[in-house]
């Protein structure tokens, strides 16, 4: 049963953090709520059996309950080289420039992008998401595939 909140109860496995499952009109997501702020998943992985990787927002590979929440470990990966590669091999045009504006939000001095109520970086993606919808169905089977692949090969 999915979650009427991703706020975190009392007990939890990190300090006022829970991982929860969220149904929405697009199916069940993979929600990370802390007390002060809720993030979806967009790609999760599971490596205690042989399941499809999820790679886009839906996940719908495992059930997460109450007392699998306080079990369930999470890994956050963010490079922030990544956005200036893919920069450098974007070709020129509307992608390229919303790319453009979101390495100039990077803070050169803390080398850091504020997250946190960073309003012109939530529309800089929103106008990147909507760019690249039409691929992304696409894309995000070929990862699926290719994730798994390598797992279950060792790679």
């Amino acid at each position: 049963m999915s979650a009427l909140s991703s706020l975190p109860p009392v007990e939890t496995k990190y300090n006022n953090t829970w991982v929860t499952m969220m149904e929405n009109t697009d199916g069940r997501r993979l929600v990370l709520g802390t007390k002060t702020l809720n993030a979806l998943i967009t790609s999760s992985l599971r490596i205690d059996s042989i399941k499809q990787a999820s790679i886009d927002g839906v996940t719908s590979h495992f059930e997460l309950d109450d007392s699998a929440a306080l079990t369930t470990s999470v890994y956050l990966d963010n490079d922030s080289q990544y956005v200036n590669s893919l920069f450098a091999t974007c070709p020129d045009g509307q992608m390229k420039l919303v790319i453009k504006q979101i390495v100039e939000l990077y803070n050169e001095d803390e080398h850091t992008i504020v997250i946190l109520e960073n309003y012109s970086l939530n529309a800089l993606l929103a106008l990147l998401a909507s760019s690249m919808s039409t691929s992304l169905v696409s894309a995000n089977k070929s990862v699926a595939e290719n994730v798994q692949s390598r797992v279950l090969n060792g790679q």
